[in-house]
C-alpha cells in the first residue's frame, strides 16, 4: 500500500502573522494575508515576493483565487472585498460588501463568479467583472464563518455559530438582477422603519 510521504521543503520568516493562504490554480503562486493587513503574493517554488498589496484598513482573512489565475479576491475585517489583478497587483475594485467583518470567500469554479459570508449572517453572489452584486441569501441566524464550493460550482456549503450547516444549490431559474435589487431596497426600508419605531 502506498502511502503519501510530505517533507518540509523550504521555510521564509515573515513580517507578520499569516492569517490565510490560497494557491493559484497553475501552482505558480501563494498569496498569504497577513495581520499587519497586507497580502502578500509569492512565488510557490522560491517563496520570494512576487506582489505586496496594500489598501485593506483590518486584516484580510479571507482569499480566493479565481481559476484562471487572473484575480485574487480578498475579505477583511474592515468590511470590504478588495479584487485585485495577479499580472500587476492593481487594485481593481474595493467593495464595500458586508456590514460586519467578511469571513470567507471563494470563487465558483471557472468563472469570475465569488461567494462572500460575513459576521452579519449574509451569503452574497459577487460577479467580480461587473462588480455587481447578483445575490443575497439569508439563512444564518447567528455569524456565518465559513464556506465551501462545490467542485462544479453547482452547491456552496456554509457553516455559521449557529451550530448550523447550510447547503445552496444552484438552480435553473433564471435571475434578474432589477427584482433582486427592488427586494433590497423593501428590506432596506423594513428595517429603517423597525429602527424609527
Amino acid at each position: 500500500k502506498e502511502v503519501l510521504c510530505i517533507r518540509p521543503q523550504r521555510e521564509l520568516e515573515l513580517a507578520a502573522e499569516p492569517l490565510n493562504l490560497a494557491i493559484s490554480p497553475t501552482g505558480k503562486h501563494v498569496a498569504v494575508s497577513l495581520l499587519d493587513s497586507t497580502v502578500a503574493v509569492l512565488y510557490l517554488d522560491s517563496l520570494k515576493t512576487f506582489l505586496t498589496l496594500y489598501g485593506h484598513k483590518l486584516p484580510a482573512g479571507a482569499l480566493s483565487i479565481s481559476d484562471d489565475g487572473t484575480l485574487l479576491a480578498s475579505g477583511s475585517a474592515d468590511k470590504s472585498i478588495r479584487v485585485w489583478g495577479l499580472d500587476f497587483g492593481d487594485c481593481r475594485k474595493a467593495i464595500f460588501a458586508h456590514s460586519e467583518a467578511v469571513t470567507a470567500c471563494q470563487f465558483l469554479p471557472k468563472s469570475h463568479l465569488l461567494v462572500s459570508v460575513s459576521r452579519d449572517r449574509v451569503m452574497k453572489l459577487w460577479d467580480l467583472d461587473s462588480f455587481e452584486l447578483v445575490q443575497q441569501l439569508f439563512g444564518h441566524t447567528m455569524e456565518t464563518r465559513s464556506l465551501a464550493v462545490g467542485t462544479d460550482g453547482g452547491f456552496v456549503v456554509t457553516g455559521g455559530f449557529d451550530r448550523s450547516l447550510r447547503v445552496w444549490r444552484r438552480t435553473g431559474d433564471q435571475l434578474f438582477l432589477s427584482e433582486e435589487r427592488e427586494a433590497e431596497m423593501e428590506r432596506r426600508l423594513e428595517a429603517d422603519a423597525e429602527r424609527e419605531d
